[in-house]
């Protein structure tokens, strides 16, 4: 059977149209909550819990999003699918590698990740070849304050 809408996957992946937008936002819909700070390769990062909002008709039940302090990218999200393992171990994890974030200027955008399915045992590997930023970023979207703000 072919899935459709937010579960639908793009371009023979393993990448639902829902893992896609969420390399590109932290912030959805549903309950956000900070959790321990921790580190990924060496490097500090906040991690965040959100629950999205039924309305959202997401995939998962929770993910857990651990971000770079300093960079403010996206390392490593975690989804939790109620349906696999009972929700207690993460059923697709997306992964930036340890060298696969490029600095532009005092931006930073990862540029090779992976996306591993742990219920069909897939994985997906992104490298970006060409970034074209816009010429002006406005540096207050780059901050962890306005993390709760951004994508809504």
């Amino acid at each position: 059977m072919r899935k459709t809408g937010e579960q639908a996957h793009l371009f023979g992946t393993n990448f639902s149209l829902e893992d896609y937008a969420r390399t590109a936002r932290v912030v959805f819909p549903g309950q956000v909550r900070q959790l321990p700070e921790s580190t990924i390769d060496g490097r500090p990062v906040y991690v965040v819990e959100t629950r999205p909002a039924p309305s959202s008709k997401s995939e998962y039940e929770r993910l857990v999003t651990s971000i770079d302090k300093e960079r403010c990218t996206v390392l490593r999200r975690e989804g939790y699918d109620d349906q696999f393992k009972g929700g207690k171990r993460a059923r697709k994890v997306y992964a930036v590698a340890p060298d696969g974030v490029k600095a532009d200027g005092k931006f930073y955008t990862p540029v090779r990740s992976q996306l591993d399915d742990a219920k069909d045992g897939s994985e997906t590997r992104l490298e970006v070849e060409t970034l074209d930023l816009p010429e002006k970023l406005d540096p207050k979207n780059f901050t962890p304050e306005a993390l709760a703000h951004l994508g809504q």
